[in-house]
């Protein structure tokens, strides 16, 4: 069998990268030796985190860069021709390979909320070439803009032959405007992801022991109060933590993508600017892949976390975990293994006092948090392999 998987940011964001190597355990465990194509949306430069698995292949889809003759010429388009045809038409770099494919799954993430064009015209042309076409993992939702639009974008999710939500959030969202029958509930594909033990063996001997880890990004922290200025919440959200717990600090930078994306350039500026005062902290370098990470967050104390995909793999291993949550996917995660937002703080509340106030509570509750992972985390597992066996059923009533 041949999968494209589409819609997902290059291996620089770690995240879309941990859905990957989740996404293809369960089609290796589901199908016999699958054939599997990664799309990767580009518009910085691309794989400086290398591929190491040689049963993916990749696929770069260049997004025009910004000030180029290419992009100016795309946005013209997108005036003259309407958003949703200049998507159909730019989509079409990959027609290719979708031609070839059985099933098309559009990883998810955060993808299919506000306004997803891109993915929208993706799943619109395999659907129109006869494919199986899947939303794969995905928080859905809330989407932006007139009522005209909402209802397009509702009457177009109706037509997909499956839409597989890693919470109750968005299958809630889904079922209040009508759509229920292609809907399943799995887990995120990214907990399946195992860790790497790194090979600079100097780096693993001086990691610290018993440290917190600490990952913001600029995307998380323009939603909050801290929106104005990035550099001083991290200051003060370290320099509260350092002071008040006393443990080391690992930085963990969960997206190294251009622009606001890049939490290695926002971390790591802020570390060099204290470096004569915090000899407690470091920074992870800026392309270590994602199992590696995972290997770091697993033995850490535990985390504060504004990546989710940061707070998978701390959860995943038993870690546990203040979530800076600013989503539908950041607060279903934590219904489904806390029943609430007991352990997060939210974008609207996020200020340094609340963080420090949630990782007391974490460190209180440290042990009944690690019971409570060691129950749910299997089941959670097995939620994301149920994504292979939904969509076995879901080619086979397609065909």
């Amino acid at each position: 069998m041949r999968f494209l998987l589409a819609g997902n940011s290059t291996y620089m964001n770690h995240g879309s990268e941990a859905i990957v190597r989740g996404t293809v355990e369960i089609l290796r465990k589901t199908f016999q030796e699958p054939r599997i194509v990664s799309v990767d949306l580009l518009h910085h430069p691309y794989r400086q985190v290398q591929e190491s698995d040689a049963g993916i292949s990749h696929r770069p889809l260049y997004y025009p860069k910004p000030g180029s003759r290419h992009k100016l010429l795309f946005q013209a388009s997108k005036g003259l021709l309407t958003r949703e045809v200049a998507y159909k038409l730019y989509v079409r770099q990959i027609l290719r390979e979708m031609r070839e494919a059985d099933a098309v799954l559009f990883l998810g993430g955060d993808n299919f909320a506000s306004k997803p064009y891109y993915h929208l015209a993706c799943s619109h042309q395999a659907l129109r070439l006869k494919k199986v076409a899947v939303i794969w993992g995905a928080s859905i939702g809330p989407f932006e803009g007139s009522a005209f639009y909402k209802r397009r974008v509702f009457e177009h999710l109706r037509k997909l032959n499956g839409i597989f939500v890693r919470e109750t959030v968005s299958q809630q969202y889904l079922s209040d405007n009508g759509i229920k029958d292609n809907v399943y509930l799995v887990e995120d594909p990214a907990f399946l992801m195992e860790p790497e033990m790194p090979d600079d063996h100097e780096f693993v001997e001086n990691l610290p022991r018993g440290a917190i880890g600490i990952s913001l990004s600029g995307l998380f922290l323009n939603q909050t109060r801290f929106s104005k200025n990035h550099k001083a919440a991290v200051y003060g959200i370290v320099e509260a933590v350092r002071r008040k717990f006393g443990h080391p600090i690992v930085l963990i930078s969960h997206c190294v993508t251009d622009g606001i994306s890049n939490d290695y350039k926002l971390l790591n500026s802020v570390l060099r600017d204290n470096a004569s005062s915090w000899h407690d902290v470091i920074c992870l370098p800026r392309f270590m892949p994602a199992a590696e990470i995972k290997w770091v967050i697993s033995r850490l104390r535990c985390l504060v976390g504004a990546r989710t995909h940061a707070t998978i793999a701390a959860f995943g291993s038993l870690v546990p975990t203040v979530s800076l949550v600013y989503s539908f996917k950041g607060i279903g995660i934590n219904k489904r293994l806390f029943g609430g937002l007991r352990y997060a703080v939210t974008k609207e509340d996020c200020s340094v006092e609340a963080i420090v106030e949630k990782l007391e509570l974490v460190l209180a509750d440290y042990d009944k948090i690690r019971r409570t992972l060691e129950e749910k985390i299997p089941l959670v597992k097995a939620g994301s392999m149920r994504a292979g066996e939904y969509l076995k059923r879901v080619m086979s009533n397609g065909e």
